[in-house]
């Protein structure tokens, strides 16, 4: 039952998309009608099943910005009888930029649910981050997240789980060699999750998985970059 904490709809198959702007605004919409990832995609004769759809509305006005969006998918859980479950998110962000730094601040909402109507997942994730320009070339981001992990069942008869909230601070430098080229430092602290919060909520089905008896996980990378 671990499908149920894991946001497995990260693309969709079979889908339709509208995107359009209007002025100071713009705005995309999708349909999936067989979103393929954890049921059998289209089943003749169950329009709803494996169905994934969603929006999302932007403002962006000189320095300002600000963003609400909308997901929503049913994949099958139980083949036998075509039964699905809802999964919904939502949220919303806002941007605005400086001359020289950009902050930027967002919610997230989310609802998983089994067949029957129980919920097995419900969490909300904010976020507050910025960009400050040194010079021309050189820019440093620093991130926070934290997930409020309100409610987890592995099935609708188990009991619910409580597990610590994660949270994590990344720090990102960023140098451009050239107009194409740049080297990075990036760094990352999460606390009672993985790298990238992949924590209890996601099944631990990543790779990024904390030690036996651990709590918190640290990363640091150097790279370079050349965009074609």
């Amino acid at each position: 039952m671990e499908v149920f904490q894991q946001p497995v709809n990260y693309r969709s198959d079979n889908t339709v998309k509208y995107a359009g702007k209007f002025g100071s605004f713009s705005g995309e919409g999708y349909w999936s009608f067989g979103n393929g990832v954890a049921g059998a995609g289209e089943v003749p004769g169950q329009f709803m099943r494996d169905i994934g759809y969603g929006a999302s509305l932007v403002y962006a006005n000189g320095s300002f910005s600000a963003t609400v969006a909308y997901d929503e998918y049913r994949p099958t859980i139980t083949p036998a009888t075509g039964a699905t479950g809802k999964f919904r998110k939502a949220a919303g962000a806002v941007n605005y930029a400086f001359d020289r730094a950009t902050i930027m601040a967002g919610y997230r909402w989310g609802r998983n649910q089994f067949p029957d109507g129980t919920v097995a997942l419900h969490d909300n994730l904010w976020w507050i981050g910025g960009i400050y320009a040194i010079s021309p070339v050189l820019k440093l981001s620093l991130g926070y997240y934290y997930q409020d992990l309100r409610t987890m069942k592995v099935t609708p008869a188990a009991p619910t789980v409580h597990p610590a909230n994660p949270w994590e601070v990344l720090f990102i430098a960023d140098y451009s060699l050239s107009k194409r080229t740049d080297v990075y430092l990036t760094t990352a602290y999460a606390k009672n999750a993985g790298l990238d919060l992949h924590s209890a909520s996601l099944g631990f089905s990543n790779v990024y998985v904390l030690g036996q008896g651990k709590t918190n996980m640290f990363g640091a990378a150097v790279g370079i970059r050349h965009k074609f």
